[in-house]
């Protein structure tokens, strides 16, 4: 028997599988659209385009950032904020179904038979599981190295989400920064109120800038990593769970439940149907 996980729509979590998220673009597209029509709706758009507000407000921003962070750090930001424009086919029940299969094999054909259906497995995580059953590795062991991976592949999740965490709280700051800057402006003109639309127009548009760019760009879109984090380690979970399970050679069945016992209910495999084959 040949079964892999391209054999399952979405069993992939690396990133060169995921396909664009629709509904993230849509939520971005949607808010500057709707913004972008009160404002025409009020007057010309071109009255909140002004380079010096842009460059006060992203500028310092970006200097605040490298300021904060090691440049190592900073250079994957660009990669980490990708990540949640890409859809994810986050689908548990999959899973199940591979490690339901990988328990059938194991108990029907021994370690020599379940050894020769590691490399077709595409996760690093349940191929990890595979692998420490096959060298005898004991349930204490697999249980301490599963840990070890979720809480060190959490930490760097976090660092990327932090760091646009810190870029939201500069954003508005320096947002202020050019409204104070372009207020100290209109008060050193007022002797000439022909000069003091320009700058007035800076101290309002980059506060409006920073808000902007903190609660609808840098904010949701650390959310969404965390939403994507927490799904990662509850597949996570799941495969230690069955690979736990896999050491034991527990029951098929039996596995099942601990599996559906970790999803909640409409995530949950409601039978065990046996995986597609390949090359059949």
């Amino acid at each position: 028997m040949i079964y892999r996980a391209e054999a399952f729509p979405g069993l992939h979590i690396k990133i060169e599988a995921w396909t664009l998220s629709r509904l993230t673009a849509f939520g971005i597209i949607l808010g500057f659209t709707l913004i972008t029509l009160s404002i025409v709706h009020g007057g010309s758009i071109w009255l909140f385009f002004n380079p010096d507000a842009i460059f006060i407000t992203f500028g310092g921003t970006i200097a605040a950032t490298f300021i904060a962070y090691p440049f190592s750090s900073i250079r994957r930001i660009a990669h980490v904020a990708l990540n949640a424009f890409k859809k994810v086919r986050y689908l548990p029940e999959s899973y199940i179904t591979i490690i339901l299969e990988l328990a059938k094999v194991y108990r029907a054909g021994g370690l020599k038979k379940l050894e020769t259906e590691e490399e077709s497995l595409n996760n690093r995580f349940l191929r990890l599981g595979v692998e420490m059953v096959v060298d005898g590795f004991s349930s204490a062991d697999i249980d301490d190295i599963f840990e070890k991976e979720m809480i060190y592949l959490a930490l760097r999740h976090e660092s990327g989400e932090t760091i646009l965490r810190t870029m939201a709280k500069f954003a508005p700051a320096f947002g202020m920064v050019g409204t104070l800057i372009g207020l100290i402006q209109v008060i050193s003109r007022l002797a000439d109120p022909n000069t003091v639309g320009p700058p007035l127009a800076m101290a309002l548009i980059s506060t409006f800038y920073g808000i902007l760019l903190a609660n609808l760009i840098l904010l949701p879109i650390s959310a969404k990593l965390r939403t994507r984090t927490e799904q990662e380690l509850l597949l996570i979970r799941l495969i230690k769970e069955g690979i736990m399970g896999l050491q034991r050679q527990d029951h098929p069945s039996l596995m099942l439940r601990h599996l559906n016992a970790i999803l909640p209910p409409d995530l949950r495999a409601i039978k065990y149907s046996p995986a597609v084959r390949i090359n059949e």
